[in-house]
């Protein structure tokens, strides 16, 4: 719990964690184990951490799981260490060949966490929390005065989206809209309409992910296209 509070006062709390005692909340694993066993190697190490679980929404690798096994030195400095150490990996941190840095692979008492990595995470998590959609792989084909369109709409964002909607435009003109579900970081929705009846002589097609703009995202550029039908 010191080497969490370490990591969260130094970056001004851009990072905090809540403890939990249900395994399945949990998004961090923390185990402390005299009969520690590293996978991967053949020598003696004193701990592992890192994500086992990472989605790429499209924007961001966003850690779902992760874990950070210690063993025991039973001193209060090392151990403190140990955990610091082994939470930066599960923060995205390689080792460092810095000796007084935190993440130096061997341990003393004196190592401590660079203003490089205070700095490194204090500019990521200064971004707020969003879901973000994005629309794209669309494909439209106009036959004798209807449409068959195919489109995907992707969070790339790092929170759930709330429920929304697509809206399709023929010339200004709404012909057809498609009711969207909650989507996670990193999951799409394929969006397919056969044989939607479209004006005649439309030229323009406009397709908007939530049109009432109900959801906070980054960038609205990404929620629209604009196709000419020929």
């Amino acid at each position: 719990m010191e080497a969490f509070d370490i990591w969260s006062n130094l970056t001004n709390r851009k990072i905090s964690f809540v403890r939990t005692l249900n395994k399945s909340d949990a998004q961090i694993i923390v185990s402390w184990s005299k009969n520690l066993t590293i996978t991967n190697t053949t020598s003696r190490k004193v701990g592992e951490g890192g994500p086992i679980e990472i989605v790429d929404t499209g924007f961001f690798n966003l850690t779902i799981k992760a874990i950070a096994n210690i063993l025991p030195a039973g001193i209060k400095c090392i151990d403190v260490n140990r955990a610091l150490h082994e939470l930066g990996h599960v923060l995205g941190f390689d080792h460092t060949d810095n000796p007084l840095d935190i993440m130096y692979p061997y341990e003393s008492c004196s190592r401590k966490i660079s203003q490089n990595e205070i700095r490194t995470l204090e500019n990521l998590y200064s971004l707020e929390p969003k879901a973000q959609l994005h629309l794209y792989n669309i494909s439209a084909f106009v036959h004798y005065g209807y449409l068959d369109l195919n489109f995907t709409v992707k969070n790339v964002g790092l929170v759930v989206s709330p429920e929304t909607e697509v809206k399709i435009y023929s010339d200004n003109k709404n012909i057809a809209k498609v009711s969207i579900a909650n989507l996670l970081p990193g999951s799409s929705f394929l969006g397919y309409l056969k044989n939607l009846k479209i004006p005649y002589g439309s030229k323009n097609l406009t397709i908007v992910v939530d049109p009432e703009e109900k959801i906070d995202m980054w960038y609205r550029n990404l929620t629209y296209v604009e196709l000419n039908l020929k």
